[in-house]
C-alpha cells in the first residue's frame, strides 16, 4: 500500500479529474505541441513559437520581442540536450532584458514551460500551481541587482512540487486516477505521470478561479 494523500487533497484531484473536456482539451493541445517541436524548419518554427505562446500566454506578460528572440533562441537549441541547471542557464540569460514596462524580471513560469517542454520529469510552474501549493519565488530580495537569492528558492520550490508529485504517484488511491485518465484520454499515454500531475493541478485552479484569464 503505497502513502496516502490527504483525503481533502485527494477529493479536490479526483473532482478534477471527472473535467474530462478540459483535460482533453488541455492534453490535446499539449501533445500536439510537443510533436511539433521536432520540426526544425524555420516555418514549422515558427509555427511552433505561435503556438507555444497562445498555449501559454506569452504574449499577455509585457515582455519585448528582443527577449521573446532569446527564449526561443534557448529553447530550440535545447533540443540538442539540456545543459547542466537548465532553469538557472535560462533565468541567468534572460533576466537582463527589460520588460517593456521597464525593469528586469525573472520570468519563473515561462522558463520552466521552456524545460519542461523537454524534459517532462519536471513540473511547470505558473499561477495555478503556486496557488495550490502556496509556493511563490522569495520576494524579500527583489530589488536586489543579483538574482541569484529568488532563483534559488525557484529551484527549491520545484524540488518540492517533484516530490509531492511523487507522493501522489505512491498513493494506490491516484494511481487509479491516473489508470483511469488514461484510459479515458488516451492523449495522456504520451504524458509523462508529472505532466499530468500539472494538468489536474490547473484543473482545480480553473475550476475555482472561473473569472480569471486561463
Amino acid at each position: 500500500m503505497g502513502r496516502r494523500l490527504d483525503d481533502s487533497e485527494f477529493k479536490l484531484l479526483n473532482d478534477a479529474a471527472n473535467d474530462i473536456e478540459s483535460i482533453h482539451r488541455t492534453a490535446e493541445r499539449y501533445v500536439n505541441l510537443r510533436a511539433m517541436l521536432a520540426e526544425t524548419s524555420p516555418t514549422k518554427e515558427n509555427e511552433f513559437k505561435k503556438e507555444f505562446s497562445r498555449y501559454y500566454g506569452l504574449n499577455a506578460a509585457g515582455l519585448k520581442d528582443e527577449w521573446k528572440t532569446v527564449y526561443f533562441e534557448l529553447l530550440f537549441s535545447f533540443r540538442m540536450g539540456l545543459p547542466d541547471d537548465p532553469h538557472k542557464v535560462a533565468l541567468r540569460k534572460l533576466y537582463p532584458i527589460e520588460r517593456r514596462q521597464g525593469g528586469k524580471t525573472l520570468q519563473f513560469s515561462f522558463v520552466s514551460k521552456l524545460v519542461s517542454i523537454h524534459d517532462e520529469s519536471q513540473p511547470l510552474f505558473d499561477r495555478y500551481v503556486n496557488h495550490y501549493f502556496g509556493l511563490g519565488p522569495p520576494s524579500l530580495m527583489r530589488a536586489l541587482p543579483d538574482p541569484e537569492f529568488r532563483i534559488l528558492g525557484f529551484l527549491r520550490n520545484l524540488a518540492e512540487i517533484r516530490g509531492r508529485y511523487a507522493a501522489w504517484s505512491d498513493d494506490d488511491r491516484f494511481v487509479a486516477i491516473l489508470r483511469d485518465l488514461r484510459k479515458k484520454i488516451p492523449r495522456l499515454l504520451d504524458c509523462h505521470t508529472v505532466r499530468i500531475c500539472d494538468f489536474l493541478v490547473w484543473a482545480v485552479g480553473k475550476k475555482y478561479n472561473r473569472k480569471k484569464a486561463p
